[in-house]
């Protein structure tokens, strides 16, 4: 068995998880983004969706959701949250 042929054996048989991804942030929040569908990183910078983690036998995956800094502060902590949810 060659090397890639070994390789996707492997990964086939392991549980594979992506442990950063960056979509909420990148993609959800766009209108009308469908993380269901199929995109195309030419097109819309998008990294991930459904059709492409199956394609490349995720099994589990990890979003994060950056806001970046706000004031120190219950209102800028208030406001990061805020964000993270939307």
């Amino acid at each position: 068995m060659s090397a890639p042929d070994q390789a996707a054996a492997l990964h086939e048989r392991l549980f594979v998880i992506d442990t950063h991804s960056d979509t909420p942030t990148a993609s959800l929040a766009r209108e009308g983004w469908d993380f269901a569908a199929r995109h195309d990183v030419a097109v819309d910078r998008s990294q991930i969706d459904l059709p492409r983690l199956r394609e490349g036998g995720v099994d589990a995956a990890l979003f994060a959701v950056y806001v970046g800094q706000m004031g120190r502060s219950p209102a800028g902590l208030q406001a990061a949250h805020d964000r993270a949810r939307r």
